[in-house]
């Protein structure tokens, strides 16, 4: 009976390929997250150092709220964002920290100006499917 030998050494070759293929997909995926994990540390210790400038979100939501023809036009100084995890503890919110927020019209009247917006992204609330405005911290 050569050919039911030959079928099982077959079997137990596709056993094998299939065992180690799973073995470089669980590697690749464990080394996925631990590359997700280092990089979240290396964030939080950053943004517990001080905010951290992301000008470049400023830029990308001006350009997303004046994309229309619309008469008054948004400008935003700056953008940072912020966390006072290590200092004021782990469940503190992430904020996004919006200054010189203007807008004008075509003929550059200024008609509002905000010096300071705060957003807060709380992610344990997030996670909990929760969401509604915070409280103004002054």
């Amino acid at each position: 009976m050569p050919g039911r030998l030959d079928m099982r050494a077959a079997a137990g070759q596709a056993a094998t390929w299939c065992a180690r293929a799973l073995h470089v997909l669980a590697t690749i995926v464990l080394a996925i997250c631990v590359l997700l994990a280092a990089g979240a540390g290396v964030l939080a210790w950053r943004l517990s150092q001080g905010p951290l400038d992301v000008n470049w979100l400023a830029h990308r939501l001006e350009a997303e709220v004046n994309s229309k023809d619309e008469p008054t036009r948004l400008s935003i100084g700056g953008a940072a964002l912020a966390w006072e995890g290590f200092s004021g503890g782990v469940d503190r919110p992430l904020d996004l920290r919006l200054t010189n927020i203007a807008v004008v019209d075509r003929q550059g009247t200024l008609h509002a100006r905000i010096p300071r917006a705060e957003v807060s992204l709380s992610l344990t609330s997030a996670a909990d499917g929760a969401a509604g405005a915070a409280r103004d911290r002054g």
